[in-house]
Order: C-alpha cells, then structure tokens, then sequence
C-alpha cells in the first residue's frame, strides 16, 4: 500500500515538475527582445545635448575641477587661519612651524657607493 502511495506521489511531482519547466520555457520565449542600448545615444543634461558619453565626460570634468578648486581654496583658508591662531596664542609654535614647513630635511639617509653599470651584449 505504502509503495502504490509513493509511485502516485513521485508521479505528481514528476507531473508538476514537468507542468513548471514547460511554463518557464512558454515564458522566456514569449519575452520581448530588449534593445540594445547604443552607447552613442543621445542625451541632455544641464543644458547640454550631444552624445552620451561626450555630454557625460564634459560635465565630470567641470564637476571634478571646481571640487579641486574648492577643496585647494578650503586649505589655503584652513592653513592661514591656523597661521594667524598660531600667532595670537603663541609666536614659537608659528617659529616651529614654519621651519618644518620650509626647511624640511629628509627622514633617511643613504649610504653606499656609486657605481657605474657596464652593459653587458646579449651576444
């Protein structure tokens, strides 16, 4: 009884299996094609019309440059600021600072002999 049981359930579930494979197979070739994307399409953004990539690279680099422009001036600002506190408060600190900003040594030093290289012919 029990094996009559489990020959009729592997029957449905080979049956239902079946049923998903088929609707999966109906789905994927009733799908519409999707486009190709062309990358020289054409776009606007910001006022500015022309070719994707074109519109996308002018824009980054104006986008890019004014970030360093601000970012150089928001440091040239900091510095100065720190500067002048550093007079207010206290006249050897500026001293220490500014010698290791202008007269800045190296941190190693290297020793050996130089020499020469002799090329040598690959012959």
């Amino acid at each position: 009884m029990l094996e009559i049981w489990l020959k009729r359930l592997a029957g449905v579930v080979l049956l239902m299996l079946m049923f998903v494979l088929i609707a999966v197979v109906c789905i994927v070739w009733t799908m519409p094609d999707g486009k190709q994307i062309d990358v020289d399409t054409e776009i606007c953004l910001q006022n500015e019309c022309g070719t994707t990539t074109d519109v996308l690279h002018q824009i980054f680099e104006k986008e890019i440059l004014s970030a360093y422009v601000a970012a150089e001036n928001q440091e040239k600002i900091q510095t100065n600021k720190y500067i002048e506190e550093a007079l207010e408060h206290d006249v050897q600190l500026m001293t220490n600072y500014k010698n290791t900003l202008w007269s800045m040594k190296p941190s190693a030093k290297l020793v050996g002999n130089r020499e020469e290289q002799e090329h040598v012919s690959g012959k």
